[in-house]
């Protein structure tokens, strides 16, 4: 079995232009990519709380567009 997003690299989750997103109790299977990705300049409010992300390669992908202040970790 492959994690999702395995085959092109995609993230497990895709948030664009989203707010006051609460992301929780998440877990990455082992070899995947990018568990979530976020994108869009109206993206704000992204909250992560009590995930493991261990099994990812790159746990959040943030494009340049978002700013570091829309997640919250």
């Amino acid at each position: 079995r492959r994690p999702a997003g395995a085959l092109g690299g995609q993230p497990v989750v895709a948030l664009e232009n989203c707010q006051e997103v609460f992301v929780s109790d998440c877990c990455a299977l082992p070899g995947t990519p990018v568990f979530l990705g976020v994108s869009g300049a109206k993206t704000k409010g992204i909250h992560l709380a009590g995930n493991d992300f261990t099994g990812a390669a790159q746990p959040v992908r943030r494009a340049k567009e978002v700013s570091a202040k829309a997640l919250n970790r």
